[in-house]
């Protein structure tokens, strides 16, 4: 409950709670192992060194991973109006933050810290699309 309980906290107050920046080190220790683990072992890992979808067994040679990650977000920002209005956005944008804290996430604290910059900026408005498919999960919400 203590988590729910902050995150409606963070919500309301529209501040991310101490706890939120105080992971961000972690979460960036997590991803420099992953790059590590990449570069010394290789092989395919999913949307870092092989195309997405059903075109993951394509391996990736020698990837620059933020222009592909940046690549893989632009291609995601589909969908047009009616948008979901700024509470959801920050609803949306919070949840992801929160996903970002669980083990094997390999996102940058950079980034989850840049996530969590555009929740507490008080212009920030995403044009989420409501009507588009949300089948692959968060992956069109989040790229937006």
């Amino acid at each position: 409950m203590k988590l729910i309980s902050a995150f409606l906290a963070s919500l309301e107050s529209g501040k991310a709670g101490k706890a939120l920046r105080a992971a961000l080190p972690a979460i960036d220790q997590r991803y420099e192992h992953f790059l590590r683990y990449e570069a010394e072992f290789g092989g395919m890992i999913y949307g870092t060194n092989t195309l997405p979808g059903h075109r993951d067994g394509d391996l990736l040679d020698h990837v620059d991973h933020g222009a592909y990650q940046l690549e893989l977000i632009r291609k995601h920002c589909i969908g047009g109006a009616p948008y979901f209005g700024s509470d959801v956005a920050r609803a949306v944008t919070l949840a992801k933050v929160y996903s970002c804290l669980e083990p094997g996430v390999t996102l940058s604290g950079a980034l989850v810290g840049a996530a969590l910059d555009a929740f507490e900026a008080e212009d920030f408005q995403p044009q989420i699309p409501r009507n588009s498919s949300y089948s692959s999960g968060d992956v069109i919400p989040a790229a937006h």
